[in-house]
């Protein structure tokens, strides 16, 4: 947390920022951004913002993923034979899944995050209320809501794609050097070097 959140005990009253204005300034002028964001904290607007965005990428995602051929081709990478039955169902159960993740996913992770660093900065001595980490964690997730775009943009110019490719569509990250169903951990481990997630942890250093 910057310094100036640490504190409240100055009565002196802060205008109510614009949350906007706040999530750019994040991105280009984040010291000063998280200062304002620590004596008012902003998250409703860009939470609501990044849900609702990960809803409508979801929705015009969904109809270019073939499903079908998803789950099994996973089945039979593990030696697993499944009929139509079967692949019916398992589709019609990660549908739904995936829907639900789109409006859980992202408020839980910024959560878990701001607790995460409010426990750390705590632990050496340090002060504020979890409002201002909430809050700074919110706005430092802005570059991810941009790879979030941008990807949405390339996947809408494709007729279809695959799970492999959605998660390499920007290419941010060193993912696109192995497969996800080939090697996971592999996949997972490359995948974290990613641009967008370093532009986040700097924000959130600078928080």
């Amino acid at each position: 947390m910057t310094e100036s959140g640490i504190d409240s005990g100055d009565a002196t009253p802060v205008a109510a920022p614009n949350p906007f204005a706040m999530m750019f300034g994040a991105l280009f002028a984040p010291v000063e951004t998280f200062g304002k964001a620590a004596q008012r904290p902003v998250w409703a607007v860009p939470m609501i913002l990044y849900v609702l965005l990960s809803i409508v990428g979801t929705v015009l995602v969904m109809p270019k993923i073939d499903f079908e051929s998803v789950v099994r081709e996973q089945m039979e990478k593990r030696g697993q034979q499944i009929d139509d039955k079967q692949l019916e169902m398992l589709v019609s159960i990660q549908k739904p899944v995936i829907y639900v993740s789109s409006v859980v996913v992202i408020p839980i992770g910024i959560l878990i995050i701001a607790a995460v660093n409010m426990g750390g900065f705590r632990a050496f001595g340090g002060g504020g209320r979890f409002a201002q980490y909430f809050s700074v964690t919110t706005l430092a997730w802005m570059p991810l809501l941009i790879q979030s775009l941008v990807g949405q943009a390339v996947i809408l110019t494709r007729r279809s794609i695959s799970i492999e490719q959605i998660q390499t569509a920007v290419m941010s990250n060193l993912g696109f050097l192995t497969s996800p169903l080939d090697n996971p951990a592999r996949f997972a481990l490359l995948s974290s070097i990613d641009l967008f997630s370093i532009w986040v942890l700097v924000l959130l250093v600078i928080g």
